[in-house]
């Protein structure tokens, strides 16, 4: 079996058709028949047996195997589900304003669409995420996404409550897509006012750099961030924070997805950092110095 080649193509899209190019460039899956002979028994290609119950899941880009899966398990290709996605957005918002990002990462891809602006606080750009992936047992996943206007590429929030995931068991049918998408955007106006709530309590939870600045870096290390890229490779940055004598908890949730965005390229730990950016600002400065207070223990296992 071939090794696969790597990618991670992002592209900043501008309008729907923008969305639609790229997308119709994505790797795609085909379901190929799997063949199977006796253990140890050396056989001619004629002589193998072919499952009936059982399927091979190939990318089509890189002749990779990714799985194995029922016969009845029918793959959501990338550019199948998103350009449902796109044309059942446009149709719900129009097409006035509507850019993103879209990412093709081999087996796994996502689309970011933004569409809208909200003033809740802070001023933040409004759409949906939506994320693919072509292993066995994954989903279709739909979700909520807000970003900080001022720096669109700094992720805001994914908010997975206002979610929803599509099983690709039997097709994935544009209805349901449809109805996801709609489902979601229904939310974005509730979840806009409960993401006020939380940057309004992060502006407002303020504590001293001077006497906390060691455990602001090791939280810093809890979200993600390596300690030789911390704290002081982030204020001499043009990301929020200058190094005054305080520091909001709304500041330090900007530094990490500042970093986020400028400093990693991989996508899990994007993700990774991403998921510590909301751990902070959902998450009162009392409750994380006390968390990062606390040493860690190594376990030793006999």
């Amino acid at each position: 079996m071939p090794k696969a080649s790597r990618i991670n193509e992002v592209k900043g899209v501008q309008s729907a058709d923008e969305f639609l190019a790229a997308i119709d460039g994505m790797d795609t899956l085909e379901r190929v028949p799997l063949y199977y002979g006796l253990k140890d028994h050396v056989v001619d290609f004629d002589d193998l047996y072919r499952s009936q119950e059982r399927v091979g899941l190939m990318n089509s880009r890189t002749s990779e195997l990714v799985g194995v899966a029922s016969k009845r398990w029918e793959p959501v290709t990338h550019k199948d589900a998103f350009t449902q996605v796109v044309n059942s957005t446009l149709d719900l918002v129009g097409a006035e304003t509507f850019y993103g990002k879209v990412q093709n990462n081999g087996n796994n891809a996502s689309i970011d669409i933004l569409f809208g602006t909200a003033d809740v606080v802070d001023k933040l750009a409004y759409g949906i995420h939506v994320t693919n992936n072509y292993h066995v047992g994954t989903t279709l996943n739909i979700s909520s996404l807000f970003v900080r206007a001022a720096c669109t590429n700094g992720m805001l929030w994914k908010d997975v409550s206002a979610a929803i995931a599509l099983n690709h068991l039997n097709k994935v049918w544009n209805m349901d897509i449809g109805s996801g998408v709609s489902k979601v955007v229904g939310k974005l106006a509730s979840t806009g006012d409960m993401i006020g709530t939380r940057i309004s309590d992060a502006i407002d939870d303020v504590v001293s750099y001077a006497e906390n600045v060691d455990l602001i870096n090791r939280i810093l290390v809890q979200a993600g961030i390596s300690e030789e890229r911390g704290l002081a490779r982030l204020q001499k940055s043009k990301w929020g924070w200058t190094g005054g004598a305080d520091m909001s908890r709304y500041d330090l949730y900007n530094l990490v997805t500042a970093y986020a965005s400028h400093l990693t390229r991989s996508t899990r730990q994007f993700d990774d950092v991403q998921r510590g950016a909301t751990h902070i600002l959902k998450t009162p400065f009392e409750d994380l110095l006390n968390a990062a207070a606390i040493p860690v223990v190594a376990t030793v296992v006999a």
